[in-house]
């Protein structure tokens, strides 16, 4: 029989409908605790000999430390959450970026899954 384009769409069970709205204003927040923690630490003066043995100029991890700050910030709201994930992927990726080229692949999951995480929440943030 011909489609009438009538037929009803499967819909999701209650229970998994609203996944999203329940799981991602978790992980944002769980996300934006870690940043904020990684941010202030890197402001305070830590981890500047780690940016130095990758490379970077001292004053960069400065850099990081306030957009790390500024992402977690923006991920405590829902208005700003996509920019914050958006934010949170560009440091991940570089952060990986920065990891494999100086040979230290024993430090990549946590970025990577934060990398992870920040897909997902970007994904359900309008």
């Amino acid at each position: 029989m011909p489609s009438t384009g009538r037929e009803r769409m499967p819909t999701r069970h209650p229970a998994t409908r609203d996944v999203p709205e329940q799981v991602i204003p978790t992980v944002s927040v769980l996300l934006a605790l870690v940043f904020l923690m990684t941010g202030a630490m890197k402001l305070i003066g830590g981890w500047w000999d780690r940016f130095e043995v990758w490379g970077y100029p001292v004053w960069f991890f400065y850099v990081i430390g306030v957009t790390e700050t500024a992402a977690g910030l923006a991920l405590m709201r829902k208005r700003t959450r996509l920019y914050g994930a958006l934010t949170i992927m560009a440091v991940m990726a570089g952060a990986l970026f920065t990891l494999l080229r100086a040979g230290d692949t024993d430090r990549i999951a946590i970025p990577a899954l934060a990398l992870v995480l920040a897909v997902v929440v970007a994904n359900y943030s309008k």
